[in-house]
């Protein structure tokens, strides 16, 4: 028996109580988890975007991005009694994304910094960012990890809801896989049934489990470009999807179903947020989250090798400054974003990219005034000085 596999059942047997607790709680979650789209599919405003899904039994079939939306769309008349015609003056139109994800310290395996960036779609504009420091008082146990990190996050998302409902989300993104789980009921398919929103499962890396085929060479050969997806099946259920994101990037995102929302609108969706190779949602989540954590390290340690050495670099808030390429993406019907980090004080050196010039940057500080970008993201330093 490995050093691993004796470490794994030591910590199942120390926390072998709980763990019966949670796999209950993790039983009622699945149980109620949504799989067909709780809002109408032509709702979400078109990008332009192709997808093809490639059947792995047969690699040289596909199916186009029109007949997916066929199938969606067939899969949600068949559920309810409103024609898709009258559903769509129903049934707003998608505006505001969310993500959520969760940064943490490296010198301290017992704090986390929690972020809820919510994006205004399809222009991803950075509308509200919330960043909370909290305490991880649950234990790490694999295949558990969402009981770490919902509370936190559930609360952060309707602290949205009662202090700015104006940009309240309508889907959110999770870092974190949904039913892509060795008990369907991973993150996502926590926050979803919890808040009753739709949302996707965001997995960076495959999560390896009993009865679900990957191959990652067979992938490799098999995606071309950007849209290309396939179906993971376990026991003959699809709990989730492989979807290559960017042109770039041969790596891909594993897609999965959290709540309220079908894996074909999931991968449509995914496929319409990314420029790079995480959606954007995700990547501003992630991006605030670990230069909040960074800035309050430097803060409490600012003798150590890293804080000198990060010294001179640029401190403050991430705002929206547009997007980027914006003519040109309007010619490919696509869209871009980009960050940049807005200085706490003035007189600051490094006011977010470098290669912009004063000129533009004023032009972008005005416009961020113009749309009142929230912001209530503090650590427990900060509210302290406060």
């Amino acid at each position: 028996m490995s050093l691993i596999h004796e470490s794994k059942e030591m910590i199942l047997k120390e926390h072998e109580e709980l763990i019966k607790k949670w796999e209950s709680i993790q039983k009622e979650i699945s149980s109620r988890v949504v799989e067909f789209d709780s809002f109408n599919i032509f709702s979400i405003p078109e990008s332009g975007l192709a997808l093809r899904e490639i059947n792995q039994s047969e690699p040289h079939t596909s199916r186009s991005s029109e007949s997916l939306v066929e199938n969606s769309s067939s899969e949600k008349a068949s559920s309810s009694s409103i024609p898709s015609s009258e559903a769509d003056h129903q049934v707003p139109a998608i505006r505001y994304i969310g993500g959520v994800d969760v940064s943490f310290f490296k010198e301290n395996e017992g704090r986390g910094m929690a972020c809820v960036a919510v994006l205004e779609f399809p222009s991803f504009r950075l509308v509200y960012e919330n960043v909370k420091e909290f305490e991880l008082t649950v234990p790490y146990v694999s295949g558990y990890l969402a009981f770490r990190e919902k509370d936190i996050l559930e609360k952060m998302i309707a602290d949205i809801k009662n202090t700015h409902p104006q940009f309240y989300p309508q889907i959110i993104f999770v870092d974190g896989n949904g039913l892509l789980h060795p008990r369907s009921s991973g993150l996502a398919c926590h926050i979803g049934v919890e808040t009753d929103l739709p949302t996707i499962g965001i997995g960076k890396t495959f999560l390896s489990m009993d009865g679900l085929r990957w191959n990652e060479e067979e992938y490799k050969s098999q995606f071309q470009k950007k849209g290309d997806w396939v179906r993971l099946v376990r026991y003959g259920k699809t709990i989730g999807a492989s979807l290559r994101t960017n042109d770039k990037s041969i790596r891909p995102v594993f897609v999965s179903v959290g709540h309220k929302i079908s894996i074909e609108t999931a991968v449509r969706f995914v496929n319409d947020c990314c420029i790079y190779r995480l959606p954007e949602p995700i990547r501003a989540a992630d991006q605030i989250g670990r230069e909040f954590v960074r800035v309050q390290q430097q803060k409490e340690h600012p003798d150590s090798e890293k804080s000198k050495k990060r010294s001179s670099e640029k401190v403050g808030k991430m705002v929206w400054v547009g997007s980027a390429g914006e003519k040109e993406a309007r010619e490919k019907k696509l869209k871009g974003s980009f960050y940049y980090w807005k200085p706490d004080k003035k007189g600051d050196e490094k006011e977010g990219d470098e290669s912009k010039s004063e000129k533009e940057k004023e032009v972008c500080d005005k416009e961020m005034e113009n749309e009142n970008v929230v912001s209530t993201g503090s650590s427990k330093e900060e509210k302290k000085e406060e």
